[in-house]
């Protein structure tokens, strides 16, 4: 009704009779699709001969002790503090013109945090020297070259994924998004501040990864991927439940933080998107890197044109 009386130029679609729910639903499946062909097109590319020596083999055994302590801090550090350093960041890390983003900021704080805590948590459970081989950071037969090749490969297919989303704005004025999810087409004032925020995410993937690795080495491709996707949401996915049950039946949310709460929404599917990643291409390649590269620069994209920049460039 609101869209009847506001909307000119046509004839407005009865309130009984709306059709932007296909469009909603028709963006989800380019988005799926675009993900899907992320994968698609790089497991090829690490079968092209020119590319084979980029990948080495996965240790036969995790080199990482308490694997279940492990994966619980994985699981709940994260989300304990989500809240915190996003309002520390909105007090004491204001926009400028090279973190032009308030959000965001909050988000590369957080970013910071877990990376720090992530670190620390991998020495205290190591064991020994081999811990660099057996999570992926350094694998036996690594060399400089495979890390620039990942990265080649990292910018290539992300690259190829934004070309698709121009070519479906181009023909259709629509891009890849499903309600709070979105890739969007960067505006000039958008490409400076991607590079800047890309650094701590690309650190944040490798050792998240590197987490990881101990969940995907000697299991089948699904399992590996189920295994990393609910290490990396249960945790928000808690956290949406203790906030929308009780909103449900007409209750505050305990926890205040509405926006923080929305947010929290495009964690759980993004970081779906990186424990897919993770495992696929942890598995392909033997170590985190290509995986940690393609996560930092899918969801930088996803981040960075989809929230709103507060300074002037």
């Amino acid at each position: 009704d609101w869209f009847a009386v506001t909307l000119h130029g046509g004839t407005p679609q009865p309130a009984h009779h709306q059709i932007w729910y296909w469009k909603e639903l028709s963006t989800l499946i380019a988005l799926l699709g675009m993900i899907v062909a992320v994968i698609g097109l790089g497991l090829t590319m690490l079968h092209w001969r020119a590319l084979r020596g980029l990948s080495v083999p996965l240790p036969t055994m995790p080199n990482l002790a308490r694997p279940g302590i492990s994966a619980a801090l994985t699981a709940v550090v994260p989300v304990l503090t989500y809240f915190p350093t996003f309002n520390v960041a909105s007090v004491f890390w204001p926009v400028t013109e090279h973190a032009p983003q308030q959000l965001t900021n909050g988000l590369m704080l957080w970013v910071i945090v877990n990376t720090a805590i992530a670190t620390a948590a991998m020495g205290i459970l190591g064991r020994g020297s081999a811990t660099l081989t057996s999570v992926g950071i350094w694998p036996a037969g690594f060399h400089m070259g495979r890390l620039l090749g990942a990265a080649l490969i990292a910018v290539v297919l992300i690259g190829a994924a934004y070309l698709t989303l121009l070519a479906i704005d181009a023909a259709f004025c629509v891009d890849y998004r499903f309600w709070v999810i979105a890739f969007k087409k960067f505006a000039p004032w958008h490409v400076a501040p991607y590079f800047m925020y890309l650094m701590p995410m690309m650190l944040f993937f490798v050792v998240l990864g590197a987490s990881l690795n101990q969940f995907i080495i000697g299991v089948g491709i699904q399992r590996a991927c189920i295994r990393c996707v609910l290490i990396l949401t249960n945790g928000f996915l808690a956290l949406l439940a203790i906030q929308y049950i009780p909103l449900l039946v007409g209750i505050a949310l305990p926890l205040g933080e509405p926006l923080l709460t929305i947010l929290s929404i495009q964690f759980v599917v993004l970081l779906t998107f990186a424990g897919i990643n993770v495992a696929v291409f942890q598995r392909a390649t033997g170590s985190v890197y290509l995986a940690a590269f393609i996560n930092a620069l899918l969801i930088t994209w996803a981040v960075v044109p989809g929230q709103a920049t507060q300074f002037a460039l």
